[in-house]
């Protein structure tokens, strides 16, 4: 095809008013240089000389070639219509010391194409693409005009149209960050249905909900405001997901969201500890009960931290009562943990050491949850309680008591979802763990037989739209796990220099950020960084204030009573409990 042809294709509406000047003149740029082939060597081309047509049509082609060398092209004024432009092209033999110059009218700048095998270190394209690879980071050419700089700069344009432009970004964003105070890049977060807080000017950042799919790991000291945060998050992520648990470990801060969500139309249930209905034998739907059998002894061996030995005695006899109460048939009777206890007991040709430590811990978790949470043969159904908003406030059980619970709900979900076939959907059920750092300790996962059940559950949950927040006070005693396991990473105001360098490390933050961070971060002021979309270096972002007054203006003590929120518990699940008859 000829070059007056090319050309023809790749031109159109040419505007010069004011809003389009610069856009048509870099979109000429690149599709005239697309357009002049090179030469055959040795044969000097014929000049060619056509007027374009003011008003055609531009078709910017997905891979442009370098602009051969020796070709002029002349961008004059139309004689004729004083805001339109005609393009000259004209081609002159090849020659190595030639380069491709593009002259213009006097109210045009003049544009000069270098060879590319001809540039160096020294060259002023060089220092062109220092400013490209600054710019790039600020996402400076992410418009139309920024990529159609770089496509000029690729193919060789470096004229002062083009540089000025690209100077102009790069440094307009370096004196913005200059002047804001901070080392860390102003983000560019302006598209998602969440929005993870806002800048220091006040913008949104949004991002997608989805995100929280990959687990979020919150870092921040006492009075930092990482469970202010921590409910910010989950009163945006509550209308997005069909189940929501809240988990307070040490507190009682997740219920002042009852009244917030109930305005929106959520229904958040709370349950106090002692008022959990469970049997962590019993079956979830979909599972085989064999199948299951090996499941629950395996997290009853973590929770308790018993010798492998004991996971054996568990499975075999956990098969044995399963067949006994006719489950095994299609029953819904299911053993409870009572029984358990006096089967284990029972046989005496177990092996001792095994025998003995389940029969001590299982003893010691008994007597300290009671009848009242264990003795039932069908407890409340897990797959029932992922599809609810609860607020779990487990202040007040013993450890293993709140190890036991959680490690249940979460891997009896996680198999029942696996069997399913479940995998890779979008999040719909968000767990946050606020106070989370005895949960996911690193000595607690190295004195462990079998490691820490809720750190491996942590990265097997994600596959099964499942996500997670959890929040710590330090990083000291963390498991070296869960920084890897969670995509997203949020640090607050922390205690020491040491706890910052630590801490800002799972962000990538360097000395200079770590040091402003330690000097700056206030309560309610955080550092962010996303583990997914395009925009993956640290910010700065602010969290609104989400307190008891929102809730409860006239200021009477807590904003939900107990006697309000044990109405929820006979509500909780569908299913109808059935207490067992035998316990001690």
């Amino acid at each position: 095809m000829s070059t007056i042809n090319c050309a023809k294709k790749t031109v159109a509406s040419i505007r010069t008013s004011s809003r389009s000047t610069r856009q048509t003149i870099v979109a000429v740029l690149v599709s005239l240089a697309a357009a002049v082939p090179s030469p055959a060597a040795g044969v000097p081309a014929a000049p060619r000389v056509t007027p374009i047509a003011a008003e055609a049509r531009i078709k910017f082609p997905k891979a442009v070639a370098c602009p051969s060398a020796g070709a002029t092209v002349t961008i004059t004024r139309c004689p004729t219509a004083g805001t339109s432009l005609s393009a000259e092209i004209a081609t002159i033999g090849k020659s190595e010391e030639s380069a491709c110059v593009l002259s213009a009218a006097p109210s045009w700048p003049r544009i000069t194409t270098v060879r590319g095998d001809h540039m160096d270190e020294k060259s002023v394209l060089s220092e062109l693409e220092k400013l490209i690879q600054t710019g790039s980071k600020f996402g400076l050419f992410d418009d139309w005009e920024g990529r159609q700089l770089l496509n000029c700069v690729h193919h060789g344009v470096q004229d002062p149209f083009v540089v000025d432009r690209i100077q102009r970004r790069v440094k307009g964003a370096l004196r913005r960050m200059a002047t804001s105070g901070s080392p860390l890049l102003p983000p560019r977060l302006h598209r998602g249905d969440f929005v993870f807080g806002f800048d220091l000017s006040g913008r949104e950042l949004r991002t997608e909900v989805q995100y929280c799919n990959a687990h979020t790991l919150i870092v921040a000291g006492t009075g930092a405001g990482k469970t202010n945060l921590a409910k910010y998050r989950a009163l945006l992520i509550a209308p997005h997901v069909r189940g929501m648990w809240l988990i307070d470990l040490r507190k009682r801060e997740f219920r002042t969201l009852r009244r917030m969500l109930a305005r929106v139309g959520i229904d958040l249930k709370i349950i106090r500890c002692r008022k959990f209905r469970l049997n962590p034998l019993q079956v979830p739907l979909g599972v085989e009960p064999t199948e299951y059998a090996s499941v629950a002894a395996d997290f009853l061996v973590r929770v308790f931290n018993l010798p492998p030995r004991a996971s054996t005695l568990l499975r075999s006899t956990i098969i044995k009562l399963y067949t006994q109460c006719g489950v095994l048939a299609g029953g819904d009777r299911y053993p409870t943990l009572f029984d358990l206890f006096h089967r284990v007991r029972a046989d005496r040709e177990a092996n001792p050491q095994a025998r003995q430590a389940v029969l001590d811990n299982l003893e010691a978790v008994l007597l300290a949850l009671q009848p009242e949470m264990l003795a039932y043969h069908r407890g409340w159904d897990v797959h029932e309680l992922a599809r609810q908003h609860l607020v779990m406030e487990l202040t007040g059980l013993p450890e293993a008591g709140k190890d036991l619970v959680l490690n249940y709900l979460l891997t009896a979900e996680f198999i029942s979802r696996v069997t399913r076939g479940v995998s890779n959907p979008r999040m719909d059920l968000f767990v946050a763990f606020d106070e989370g750092q005895r949960l996911f300790s690193q000595k607690r996962e190295s004195n462990s037989y079998g490691g820490n059940a809720l750190v491996d559950l942590t990265g097997l949950v994600r596959g099964v739209a499942v996500g997670l927040d959890i929040s710590v006070l330090t990083t000291r005693d963390l498991s070296s796990t869960i920084p890897s396991l969670t995509a997203t990473k949020i640090l607050g105001r922390c205690g020491s220099l040491a706890e910052y360098q630590a801490a800002g490390r799972f962000l990538g933050l360097n000395s200079e950020q770590t040091l402003w961070c330690a000097h700056h971060l206030v309560p309610g002021l955080f550092v962010g960084q996303i583990g997914e979309g395009n925009w993956r270096y640290p910010f700065v972002f602010r969290a609104p204030w989400v307190g008891r007054r929102f809730v409860s203006p006239e200021g009477k003590g807590d904003p939900t009573d107990d006697l309000e929120t044990d109405d929820d518990v006979p509500n909780t699940a569908e299913i109808k409990l059935l207490p067992a008859e035998r316990t001690w």
